[in-house]
């Protein structure tokens, strides 16, 4: 959001409009010195090295400009990140009643913007202030020389009135090429930040085709732990076979959900190896042959029918409909009711609801592998016994169930049982 919202109206402060300013000084300068050169060639060298002193001055202090910026930046993505936290914890704020507090800390963080943004500037300041006081030095300099010349005989009068006036000329256009120039050095790693991570993105190599598991998934001696702490998971060994039904079960903080990341490869292991069929994990995408319905309910502010197909066309409202009956959703499975709105987090929908709405848009996808992380938290006996009976009627999947709650008559129907 600060990319959109704060970057990328800086890069086009300050450098697009830098840019335009940049070429439009450089063409003065040559037109004005060759003038000069014209006029004498002494004096029009003298002057063109002493004018351009100012422009290595932001040169010299380059890494203090760009930790400037970069430092007000981050104030400012972390600012964002703070105030965002603390919308969405409103109601544990004002329960606890620590407003107070959370005001403290609010206008702390306000204050971090404040003097980023202050020393910022001052250091832009400073850069331009040094380069002035350069340029004028230099400035004085060619007048003296010039009056020398004068006094000399070298010039005229007359050539000495129009010389002044063609300094005067160049002095201004190097002092503002000298600001222009600090602004261009300021947001260099903005520039490539935002090329690295939006320009280019759509040239990344993702590949979105669905694949099948031809016969499993293979955990071998697998170790892993976050750190400074204990060993989450040791020497695992486990084989998911294509078109069984899994559960794994343990205490919170057993590592369940540690698994299913190491399965999707959000993590690496410490040792020890995933494959799908005879693949490691580290080199294909798991997304081509997973499917993950996570604990939270994952719901656009948008109808139902675009959060269960995600705005691909390739389903008909008979396949979404059918879907919706398959987890029991017959209220939502016609094609008027397709196009309610579900709300922001699903707002206008029962937890229930929106939980199956998830289930329905991942048995739309028909991936060869489902992956359901606890769920049934939150829902009530009624919601948790439907779910349940939709995830042990899927056939022809490789069903793999993170929870420690279901129900203990039903885990007969698992093919296997894995404890954390």
């Amino acid at each position: 959001i600060t990319k959109f919202s704060n970057d990328l109206e800086i890069l086009k402060n300050m450098y697009f409009t830098n840019m335009t300013l940049l070429m439009h000084l450089i063409i003065k300068i040559l037109f004005v010195s060759i003038s000069l050169f014209i006029l004498d060639w002494q004096i029009a060298i003298i002057t063109i090295f002493l004018l351009t002193m100012p422009l290595y001055i932001p040169k010299l202090v380059e890494k203090k400009l760009i930790n400037a910026q970069n430092e007000y930046l981050s104030s400012i993505e972390s600012n964002l990140n703070n105030i965002s936290d603390w919308f969405t914890k409103f109601e544990l704020i004002k329960m606890f009643s620590i407003e107070q507090k959370i005001s403290t800390f609010f206008d702390r963080s306000n204050n971090n913007v404040y003097n980023a943004a202050l020393k910022d500037k001052k250091m832009n300041n400073i850069t331009n202030l040094l380069s002035a006081l350069m340029s004028y030095f230099s400035h004085i300099i060619i007048l003296l020389i010039a009056i020398y010349f004068v006094y000399k005989g070298v010039f005229t009068v007359g050539s000495f009135v129009v010389a002044v006036g063609m300094i005067d000329q160049l002095s201004y256009p190097i002092i503002s090429i000298s600001s222009s120039y600090q602004g261009l050095i300021s947001v260099k790693e903005i520039a490539s930040r935002i090329n690295n991570d939006i320009l280019e993105f759509k040239n990344r190599n993702i590949n979105r085709e669905r694949m099948l598991l031809k016969e499993s998934i293979t955990l071998k001696n697998l170790n892993f732990k976050y750190e400074s702490q204990k060993e989450l998971l040791t020497n695992l060994n486990f084989k998911f076979e294509k078109g069984k039904k899994y559960l794994i079960r343990g205490e919170s903080g057993s590592g369940k959900t540690t698994l299913i990341d190491l399965l999707l490869n959000y993590q690496n292991a410490n040792s020890g190896e995933i494959y799908y069929d005879d693949t490691l994990v580290n080199n294909i995408n798991p997304f081509q042959f997973v499917t993950v319905i996570r604990q939270d309910t994952a719901l656009l502010d948008d109808t139902i029918k675009n959060n269960i197909t995600l705005y691909s066309e390739e389903y008909s409202n008979d396949d979404i409909v059918n879907v919706l009956n398959i987890v029991n959703l017959h209220k939502f499975a016609n094609e008027e009711n397709l196009n309610l709105n579900v709300g922001e987090n699903g707002a206008k929908v029962s937890g229930g609801e929106g939980k199956r709405i998830c289930i329905a848009r991942a048995l739309l996808r028909n991936s060869d592998i489902l992956i359901f992380d606890e769920p049934l938290a939150n829902l009530d006996k009624h919601n948790v016994d439907i779910i349940e009976d939709i995830l042990l009627s899927l056939k022809d999947k490789t069903l793999i169930v993170v929870s420690h709650t279901f129900t203990e008559s039903k885990l007969k129907e698992f093919d296997k049982i894995l404890n954390i």
